[in-house]
């Protein structure tokens, strides 16, 4: 059955929530099955950092996500299976040992699997 395109903004909008509440409680497990194992994160200094590199800091504590609120969020089919969600959040974090709030950007392209929204790049950039 072919959905339609409500019901694919609606799983996106969970997907994004999904990842922005994970990041929040440092849930690298739950990270791990929402962005592709070939996943980037484009930082504003522009470095493309693998998920596995980036997963590691949260865990080690070195990047902590306190808060992400969504101030706007918005979807873009581009087809039944790829989409961009772009959020733009106020986040508060600690990274690198420095703690800061930010009015971020994240711009997250989305490919569908079987079942599932998978994050395949964000890319982080202030607002």
């Amino acid at each position: 059955m072919k959905a339609n395109n409500s019901e694919l903004e609606s799983e996106l909008l969970a997907s994004w929530t999904q990842f922005r509440e994970a990041l929040v409680r440092g849930d690298t497990d739950a990270l791990r099955t929402l962005l592709d194992d070939d996943f980037k994160l484009g930082h504003m200094t522009g470095y493309l950092q693998p998920r596995q590199e980036w997963l590691k800091e949260i865990e080690a504590g070195e990047a902590v996500y306190h808060s992400i609120q969504d101030a706007e969020v918005t979807v873009h089919l581009k087809t039944e299976s790829r989409a961009t969600v772009i959020a733009r959040t106020r986040t508060e974090a600690t990274v690198g040992g420095t703690k800061g709030q930010w009015q971020m950007s994240f711009v997250t392209e989305y490919m569908r699997r079987p079942g599932d929204w998978v994050a395949m790049q964000t890319h982080g950039s202030a607002w």
